[in-house]
């Protein structure tokens, strides 16, 4: 039996156990998908621990995106390129376990922002600084999008949410929320943004799923703009690792 799974922390709002038992019960593959939480002292030993569960493959999620990359044994020019990596495929060798990485997020939230709005954007502002906002940095980048991203803390490429003008929200018609503000533990908080300035006719974009209506985007709404929540672009990243996995 082969075995995959989902690492982060958290993990149990993931829907990747329930889709993932589903397409293997589906197709009639002999694989199982676990979640898991590695502490503080097994993500030191990352490698280790890949190998003490006998892992053929799994996804990154929230906060370990950037952490896994020094345990990697290769990574694709896209994921080196965005910083972070959100599948890993193991393969096992005469040495022991090789570990390769690859970011999907990117492919998958470009596809969905322009499935909503195939006639594209001109300006976005991206909220959140972590690996899942490097990879939609790098989407955006790839279409030719100009953004600002905005966090809590300003780095050389990103403003906090102090400097974040009232212009720069009336002008955009993308706002996207990659952050993890609306989700358990933290669903009754979001983004620290003046939302009566939004544009109305921007599209805001949540990369959470669960809940399906964070509040982010119940404000994003009631300013009179489109929403819509990550669950689209989640089930194509599965549908991505089941291809790099090799699955079928």
């Amino acid at each position: 039996m082969r075995k995959f799974g989902i690492i982060g922390r958290p993990v149990s709002h993931s829907a990747s156990g329930y889709w993932f038992s589903m397409f293997f019960e589906q197709h009639a593959i002999d694989a199982q998908f676990q979640l898991f939480e590695p502490s503080h002292d097994e993500m030191l030993h990352f490698d280790t621990w890949v190998s003490s569960h006998k892992l053929n493959g799994f996804l990154i999620t929230i906060p370990f995106k950037k952490d896994v990359i020094p345990f990697l044994d290769e990574i694709d020019s896209k994921a080196a390129a965005i910083g972070a990596v959100n599948v890993v495929l193991v393969n096992q060798t005469a040495n022991g376990s090789k570990l390769s990485g690859f970011n999907t997020d990117y492919l998958a939230s470009a596809n969905e922002i322009f499935r909503l709005r195939p006639s594209g954007f001109r300006k976005a502002i991206l909220l959140g600084n972590g690996g899942a906002a490097a990879a939609v940095a790098y989407a955006l980048n790839l279409h030719h999008i100009e953004f600002q991203k905005v966090s809590r803390n300003a780095s050389s490429d990103c403003i906090a949410y102090a400097d974040l003008h009232e212009i720069e929200l009336a002008e955009a018609d993308l706002i996207i929320n990659a952050t993890s503000l609306g989700m358990h533990p933290q669903q009754n908080e979001c983004p620290p943004i003046n939302y009566s300035k939004l544009n109305r006719n921007a599209l805001a974009y949540d990369l959470i799923y669960n809940p399906s209506k964070t509040l982010f985007l119940q404000k994003c709404a009631a300013a009179g703009c489109q929403t819509e929540n990550g669950k689209g672009m989640v089930e194509l990243i599965y549908r991505h690792a089941v291809d790099l996995w090799k699955i079928l």
